[in-house]
């Protein structure tokens, strides 16, 4: 899964809120989920706070249950 906790924590940092930068409560609902969002969204992400895809964003490995043998 995607995890955006990046991107909030570098908007909070900055003192913007992300809403005012996506204009969308379904985008940012999403990204609260670690939903989708387009690239177009991480790149008004990306100019508005200045830095590159990999400071919004990480890849978190889904939890899955282990099989005992």
């Amino acid at each position: 899964m995607i995890s955006y906790t990046k991107a909030y924590k570098l908007a909070a940092k900055k003192g913007i809120k992300l809403y005012t930068i996506i204009n969308s409560g379904t985008v940012e609902n999403r990204m609260r989920r670690g939903g989708h969002i387009t690239t177009r969204t991480i790149d008004k992400l990306c100019a508005a706070l200045d830095c590159q895809p990999g400071d919004l964003m990480e890849y978190v490995p889904d939890e899955s249950p282990t099989v005992e043998d």
